[in-house]
């Protein structure tokens, strides 16, 4: 059985701008460890914003 994986996409919120820019691309094996991953590296950190997870494979 293939083992999936899922990504999620960590862009740093500027104002004024709909022009964010990627700072990280998170990857696990569910979507919950992509979120589990971010919060615990992002937090609340409101200049931050994570796209929900995606299946890559």
């Amino acid at each position: 059985m293939e083992q999936r994986e899922y990504k999620l996409d960590v862009y740093q919120v500027i104002d004024g701008t709909d022009n964010w820019p990627l700072v990280d691309t998170i990857t696990g094996s569910s979507p919950e460890e992509c979120l589990d991953a971010a919060e615990g590296k992002y937090g609340s950190n409101n200049e931050y914003h994570w796209t929900n997870p995606v299946e890559t494979n």
